[in-house]
């Protein structure tokens, strides 16, 4: 989402400023109310991420549950071979002008984009963990 953070803003913005205290609250309640409006302040529920998309023109914070899934094991002992697991993703809902929408109302092509972006993100994070595990090995080889 944007790195704009109304509240934040407000809080540096009205720190040490000689302001009548109903006035300093009125503001703190319309800039935090503009942050959730934005999905700044939102919190994922437990087992899910969020993610922020484009949406048309504009940008929404989906929340999904993902499971990366694994290769399979084909060869070996029978009692250690399984099936592929495939990647698993589960789009809840979707914060859009400040209203969770269920992921329902929205249209399989959507939903299906959403889950290529997340698909994407997982990857991406994937591989900047490896490349951050190299790092550090190579950093403790050294010491």
């Amino acid at each position: 989402m944007s790195a704009f953070n109304p509240l934040r803003r407000a809080q540096a913005a009205l720190a040490g400023v000689d302001i009548d205290a109903a006035k300093r609250d009125v503001l703190l309640t319309i800039a935090s109310t503009l942050a959730d409006y934005q999905g700044l302040t939102a919190n994922s529920q437990p087992g899910c991420e969020l993610l922020a998309v484009p949406l048309g023109d504009s940008e929404a914070l989906i929340e999904f549950e993902y499971s990366a899934g694994r290769p399979g094991r084909l060869s070996g002992p029978p009692e250690f071979c399984y099936e592929d697991e495939p990647e698993e993703i589960t789009v809840i809902q979707v914060l859009v002008n400040g209203t969770w929408i269920d992921a329902d109302l929205f249209s399989t092509e959507q939903i299906e984009r959403w889950h290529q972006q997340i698909s994407d993100a997982a990857a991406e994070n994937r591989e900047s963990a490896r490349d951050e595990a190299a790092i550090q090995r190579y950093q403790d080889a050294r010491d």
